[in-house]
């Protein structure tokens, strides 16, 4: 990350929503351990905010849902891109498929400099959302695996660099 960025360095992660969960408290604890001095955190919850939200919001976190459905998803991509030109943020951080593709394009649309996705899982619900997420791969900077079998899946069958991916357990 370029030493010349201006503190705080802000970052706006993206998740579907903030029920009790693996993803989810990935999320907190992220977000929670960078707030200081030299990160400013968002969190946008694309559906709804979920009881983790109220952790998040408790500490000084702002957190924003936007009430997506699944059929309205251009409305969803354009209010995140909305969002995301209004906060600036100097990285975009995705988690879970939904977030994952709908949040990398808005980030590309709105020309975040860093955008970051971790993937805990291999299972699609279709063949539609696997192309989807195979398209929005090329805007990833870093693909975080929480697994080695993610790590290996996502060389295997994403085609991405083994470069371009960090394994966090």
């Amino acid at each position: 990350f370029p030493l010349q960025q201006r503190l705080p360095i802000k970052v706006l992660f993206i998740i579907d929503s903030l029920p009790l969960g693996g993803a989810e408290n990935q999320v907190v604890t992220l977000a929670t351990a960078l707030r200081n001095a030299h990160y400013s955190i968002h969190v946008c919850c694309l559906r709804s905010e979920g009881v983790q939200a109220d952790t998040l919001k408790d500490i000084g976190i702002p957190v924003d849902h936007l009430g997506m459905r699944l059929r309205y998803w251009p409305i969803t991509v354009y209010k995140l891109y909305r969002l995301i030109k209004k906060l600036k943020p100097s990285i975009v951080h995705t988690h879970l498929y939904q977030a994952g593709i709908w949040g990398r394009l808005a980030a590309k649309l709105a020309g975040v400099p860093i955008i970051l996705s971790t993937e805990h899982s291999n299972i699609f619900p279709s063949h539609r959302i696997k192309f989807l997420e195979q398209f929005t791969n090329r805007f990833t900077d870093k693909t975080i695996a929480v697994s080695e079998a993610i790590r290996l899946w996502l060389i295997q069958s994403q085609n991405i660099l083994p470069d371009n991916i960090i394994f966090i357990p």
